[in-house]
C-alpha cells in the first residue's frame, strides 16, 4: 500500500463523533496522553488510533499544543524495531513499519513535517533500514519543495534500490516546475544513471559479479519514468540520455 492510500484507508475508517462532542485542543490533550500510553505498552493498534487523532485535530489546535504533537511524532519515529511492538504474532519490523506509515502519511504535508522527515532520517535506525528510510524519503519528496532537491540528490547515491527509487521519484514530483528547477533536477538523475549504467557494463565485461547489473534492473525504470515526466522526452539508454543533456540542457524549450 503506498503512503496516501494508507492515509486515505485510515482516515475514512476513523470515526467523526469524538471531535463533535470535544474541542480540538480536549480532543488533542487525549490523543497525546493516548499517544503515551501507546508507547509505554508497545500497542501498534492504540499508536494507529492516537494518530489518526492528530491528524484530524492537527490544523485546529494552537501553536503549543502543535509542538507537543510535533514532539510525539518524534518519539514515534525515534522507536527501533527491536522494542517490539507486536500483536497477533505479526512481524516487530513489519507492525512498526505500518505504525510509521501511518505516522509520516498523517504529519508528511504539515507544517513542521519537513523537519520531523528530516530528524527522521537522520536516525541511526532508519539509516540501517532501507524499509524505511525509502518511507521517509518517499515523504519528503511529495512536498516537492526545491529546499528538498539537495536532500533528495543524497539519496541517489545510496547502495539500496528502494531508497534510490524513492528518490528519483521525489525528484521526479517537479515535472509541472519551471525549466530552471527541472533542469536542477534532471542534472543529478542523468549523471547517477550513466554512473550505474557504467558500473553495470564494467562488472558484465569483467564476467564475474552480478550486483551492479541487478541493481541497474531494479532501479532504471524509476529513472526513465521520471525523466519522462521532467524533459517530455523518451530514451532508454543512459548514454542517449547523457548525450541529449549534453546538447540541450541548457536550452529554455523543454
Amino acid at each position: 500500500m503506498t503512503l496516501l492510500a494508507a492515509l486515505l484507508t485510515a482516515l475514512l475508517a476513523t470515526p467523526v463523533a469524538a471531535l463533535a462532542q470535544d474541542g480540538p485542543e480536549e480532543l488533542a490533550k487525549m490523543a497525546l496522553a493516548d499517544f503515551k500510553d501507546a508507547l509505554d505498552d508497545k500497542s501498534a493498534r492504540k499508536l494507529e488510533e492516537a494518530l489518526r487523532d492528530f491528524d484530524r485535530v492537527y490544523e485546529k489546535v494552537s501553536d503549543k499544543t502543535r509542538k507537543k504533537l510535533h514532539k510525539a511524532y518524534g518519539n514515534l519515529f525515534a522507536l527501533e524495531v527491536r522494542q517490539e511492538i507486536r500483536e497477533d504474532g505479526s512481524s516487530p519490523t513489519d507492525e512498526l513499519l505500518l505504525v510509521y506509515q501511518l505516522g509520516v502519511g498523517t504529519v508528511f504535508d504539515k507544517d513542521g513535517g519537513r523537519e520531523l522527515l528530516l530528524g527522521a532520517l537522520k536516525r541511526k535506525h532508519v539509516k540501517a533500514w532501507p524499509e524505511a528510510q525509502a518511507l521517509f524519503v518517499e515523504a519528503l519528496g511529495l512536498r516537492a519543495e526545491p529546499k528538498n532537491v539537495k536532500e533528495l540528490v543524497k539519496y541517489l547515491g545510496s547502495d539500496h534500490a528502494a531508497v534510490v527509487r524513492a528518490a528519483v521519484a521525489g525528484l521526479g514530483q517537479f515535472a509541472e516546475a519551471d525549466v530552471d528547477q527541472r533542469r536542477e533536477v534532471v542534472k543529478p538523475l542523468v549523471m547517477r544513471l550513466v554512473e550505474l549504467d557504467k558500473a553495470a557494463a564494467k562488472e558484465k565485461a569483467k564476467g564475474k559479479k552480478e550486483d551492479a547489473q541487478d541493481f541497474l534492473v531494479l532501479v532504471e525504470g524509476s529513472f526513465y519514468d521520471a525523466l519522462l515526466r521532467l524533459t517530455r522526452q523518451r530514451f532508454e539508454r543512459a548514454e542517449h540520455w547523457s548525450a541529449w543533456f549534453d546538447e540541450h540542457g541548457a536550452e529554455d524549450s523543454w
